[in-house]
């Protein structure tokens, strides 16, 4: 028979290690989170390839953030789109750092949004600019005001035009002055408007 959580939170790591991506997909949410973070750190980006999206979204902040920043930057897109807004507003700016690029443009707009603004305000230029049209559009205007200006440089035309009037008015002049000219040459007369009013 199976294993139950208390006997998988007893494995040592040296057991741990000699499990396959396979036989981690076979283990229920349950027993995954029994694991110690001392484990859970332990896991190869080979072992987290078995962990279905099943799993991912079931898994504790904890636990989310004790997998090593190797792990969690192998983490398939179809993995990181199962991510909660509860495990996204608990990630630390370290997990966060790890995610890819095109992981992190995979994440539903709402996780996106439940991060903290001091999540926000650590993301790299380079995941600034790998957000999609839908997570910039969706960002609270306290989320969005979190961000950089270098981050705030960063944006591409196509993510700067998807702001809403509203967002584009709670910009800070700050962040106002960090847009690049072509930016500014791309905003729409609405946009304008946000900003003027």
């Amino acid at each position: 028979g199976s294993i139950t959580s208390t006997q998988t939170g007893a494995l040592t790591t040296t057991a741990l290690s000699g499990i396959t991506s396979t036989e981690v997909a076979a283990l229920s949410t349950t027993q995954i989170n029994a694991l110690s973070t001392t484990n859970v750190a332990a896991l190869t980006t080979t072992q987290a390839d078995g962990l279905t999206v099943t799993n991912v979204a079931g898994l504790t902040s904890t636990v989310i953030n004790a997998l090593a920043t190797t792990t969690l930057a192998s983490l398939t897109a179809t993995q990181a789109a199962a991510l909660t807004t509860t495990q996204s507003a608990a990630l630390t700016t370290t997990a966060l750092g790890a995610i890819e690029t095109t992981d992190l443009a995979a994440i539903a707009a709402t996780v996106i949004d439940a991060l903290t603004t001091t999540n926000i305000a650590a993301l790299s230029t380079d995941q600034v600019g790998a957000l999609t049209t839908a997570q910039v559009s969706s960002l609270a205007t306290t989320t969005l005001n979190a961000l950089q200006t270098t981050d705030v440089a960063a944006l591409s035309t196509t993510q700067v035009r998807s702001l809403t009037t509203t967002q584009v008015g709670a910009l800070t002049t700050t962040q106002v002055n960090a847009l690049e000219t072509t930016d500014i040459a791309a905003l729409t007369t609405t946009q304008v408007s946000g900003i003027t009013s």
